[in-house]
């Protein structure tokens, strides 16, 4: 399960949620897509597989684009 704070928040407040995604064109050049989600009547729960879904839909169809920000392994791994 995926951290769903900023969903709760989002429904307590009343706000929607909003990611971006960035593609690298070329060099240090990146286009960058602004989603904003429809959060009317979903849970938190509900909300945080809708940015979970879209994202793993991003990576499967630009996988040269993804890149993991920390280890996720066991030390061992990177040793």
């Amino acid at each position: 399960p995926s951290n769903t704070t900023y969903a709760d928040m989002a429904v307590s407040i009343g706000l929607p949620v909003v990611f971006t995604t960035l593609r690298r064109m070329r060099g240090t050049q990146f286009e960058s897509t602004i989603h904003a989600l429809d959060t009317t009547g979903k849970t938190a729960q509900q909300i945080a597989q809708d940015v979970t879904t879209r994202l793993e839909a991003f990576i499967r169809q630009n996988p040269d684009q993804w890149l993991w920000v920390h280890r996720r392994f066991d030390k061992a791994l990177y040793k």
